[in-house]
């Protein structure tokens, strides 16, 4: 369990168990035991239901911390928690007990804009849920990669288990790009404020772009109390292209975020 998972069940564990999650715990039994048609029957069996409970809470506290989260996008975040060996299958039984979680009033599902389904839930907790770093800035040098997974950056291959190998790729250009030293601009950063690609068409839309600005802006202000340099951790994908994985300031970011970045050490170009 995540520091936020292990807080809402301590959080729960203050109160007489939820009946909503009682009767998902009931269900989920139910639907693992229940006779489908002969492939998803045999898929159900070899599924070791035994972390039923994390999972559900899982994926409550995902959308406590959210507010409201696209159905693919959960899917995608908490698939792993599924004890089967198949990516397709993990995905297909997590959402199958996001339904049932659905049917027992615990999240509300909605349709939205080109027909994605949008998770929610009507329950709040009084007291606030610790923030996840999902996006950590470097600002000590950042230790070299030795293999195509590292305990502290995790698989420097992106994308889903199916694209991950053990085969060659190009580490010494991993290590050298993940040594630049970076600083951001303070003139662009002061003066100039970052503005949405594109329309903000719903007040969703412009609810998550505001709090996106003021992450970023809180990144800044970090970054600049902590002698404005840091470093960015690269990963490449299946094909070997390179990627900068930084979310709030990355040189292939939008045009604002390229704008915001210097190199630590600069040096003067003459001769043009």
């Amino acid at each position: 369990m995540n520091q936020q998972e292990k807080f809402l069940k301590d959080y729960l564990a203050q109160y007489e168990p939820m009946p909503e999650i009682v009767s998902i715990l009931e269900d989920i039994q139910e639907y693992k035991a229940k006779e489908w048609y002969e492939r998803k029957t045999t898929l159900l069996s070899q599924w070791d239901s035994s972390n039923a409970e994390e999972i559900v809470l899982s994926i409550f506290a995902c959308i406590l911390d959210q507010e409201s989260m696209i159905l693919q996008a959960m899917v995608g975040r908490l698939h792993h928690k599924i004890k089967i060996g198949s990516q397709i299958d993990k995905f297909e039984i997590l959402a199958d007990i996001i339904g049932i979680c659905v049917n027992n009033g615990l999240l509300n599902l909605t349709h939205t804009q080109g027909d994605y389904l949008r998770v929610s839930t009507d329950f709040i907790i009084n007291e606030k849920m610790p923030q996840q770093e999902s996006h950590v800035t470097y600002f000590g040098r950042l230790q070299p990669v030795e293999g195509n997974r590292s305990e502290e950056y995790g698989d420097i291959i992106l994308g889903c288990p199916m694209n991950r190998h053990n085969d060659f790729i190009r580490l010494d250009h991993i290590n050298r790009v993940n040594q630049i030293q970076y600083s951001l601009n303070q003139r662009i950063v002061d003066g100039y404020l970052e503005v949405p690609k594109h329309e903000l068409a719903t007040q969703e839309q412009q609810k998550q772009w505001d709090k996106y600005v003021t992450e970023s802006e809180e990144k800044y202000a970090d970054i600049l109390s902590n002698g404005n340099r840091y470093y960015i951790p690269n990963y490449v994908d299946y094909r070997g292209r390179t990627y900068a994985l930084s979310y709030y300031h990355s040189p292939q970011g939008s045009a604002y975020k390229k704008a915001i970045i210097d190199l630590y050490n600069k040096e003067i170009m003459e001769g043009f």
